[in-house]
């Protein structure tokens, strides 16, 4: 019997860990769509995730680069987003709520799902 509660737990967080991919996977595969993205697979690939959001923002590749460095992350995290905003045509300030938990997910069903974003032309 501690066996089975022994690989309930490791089993619970691998589970909640997939769920967690794909909570944050479907909205990035949408805005992908939405804006017409060659490639909008690449949201259920972790690193490309980063580089695909980066796109769809209009930033350049190297931000990819920034958002490894702890600290700077924060900031360019902001960056990305106030570019998100830009590209389906609403306020900036939806680009610093990337940084609060739970509401940055929000914020890209949102965008992704959001009956009144409109996608400005890139």
């Amino acid at each position: 019997m501690s066996d089975l509660f022994e690989l309930m737990g490791p089993l619970f967080v691998l589970t909640m860990g997939l769920v967690m991919w794909l909570v944050i996977s479907v909205p990035i595969m949408a805005m992908a769509r939405r804006v017409g993205h060659d490639m909008p697979w690449l949201a259920f690939i972790p690193i490309a995730q980063l580089w695909l959001l980066i796109d769809i923002a209009g930033r350049d590749w190297w931000f990819l680069l920034l958002m490894f460095v702890p600290v700077v992350n924060l900031g360019v995290l902001v960056w990305i987003g106030m570019g998100l905003a830009d590209t389906f045509n609403q306020p900036q300030w939806l680009g610093i709520l990337m940084l609060v938990p739970l509401v940055n997910l929000a914020v890209l069903y949102y965008f992704g799902f959001g009956a009144n974003t409109n996608v400005l032309p890139q």
